[in-house]
């Protein structure tokens, strides 16, 4: 009888421990679903965030126009360059600074400062700063305008921002210009995605949305 009491204790304890250890896992699991899942949902809300945020044109007036990098390092490499070297980066080194570039690097950059000729035709003043850029490993290549731009900007104007809020703008958006070409004054041109682009003055005293169809005047 004896024997028969400590066995039915000896299996209660047993199915106890059981019962308690499954309650254990399931709610250590619910509450790693319930983590997982609010990991899930700060993704989801960043990635929401990353691709729906836009710049704050109210803040505009704190974006400086100014580019900078570091003088005494560009000055170093500088003096490690040859004539030749020199002559090659003086354009980019208005924004970067002089670089040491690498073979490939060299070879990208001359091959856009003879398509600049080609495209001058030893005429107009011309120059297309973001290829320099991105030659050199300063800028995506791939990067350009959209019409949701042009759209953003035309907003813009119309709610009373000015032609420096777009200037800042295309800064943050797009940090060199597509082309500046020199005909009487210098004409800064932006490319926009899928053709088009925008033309403004050297002043920044007009915006023109440009097409195969015409222009249209945004400012």
């Amino acid at each position: 009888m004896r024997n028969k009491i400590t066995l039915t204790i000896i299996a209660t304890a047993v199915l106890l421990i059981g019962v308690i250890s499954f309650i254990i896992i399931e709610k250590d699991r619910n509450s790693d679903n319930i983590i997982e899942k609010d990991r899930n949902s700060d993704n989801n809300e960043a990635s929401w965030s990353q691709e729906n945020s836009d710049i704050d044109w109210d803040k505009l007036d704190e974006v400086s126009l100014k580019y900078s990098y570091d003088k005494e390092s560009s000055k170093k490499i500088y003096e490690s360059l040859n004539d030749q070297e020199r002559e090659l980066q003086e354009f980019t080194a208005q924004y970067v600074g002089y670089k040491n570039l690498s073979k490939e690097q060299t070879e990208a950059l001359e091959n856009v400062i003879k398509e600049e000729k080609e495209a001058c035709g030893g005429g107009d003043w011309l120059r297309y700063p973001y290829r320099r850029m991105a030659a050199i490993g300063e800028a995506d290549p791939s990067d350009k305008l959209t019409m949701n731009d042009v759209n953003v900007i035309k907003q813009k104007i119309k709610e009373g921002y000015t032609i420096e809020s777009v200037k800042k703008y295309l800064r943050l958006r797009h940090p060199y210009y597509d082309c500046l070409v020199g005909v009487n004054s210098i004409q800064v041109n932006y490319e926009i995605e899928g053709g088009g682009g925008l033309s403004i003055g050297s002043d920044w005293d007009s915006i023109e949305y440009i097409t195969s169809e015409g222009r249209e005047k945004i400012a």
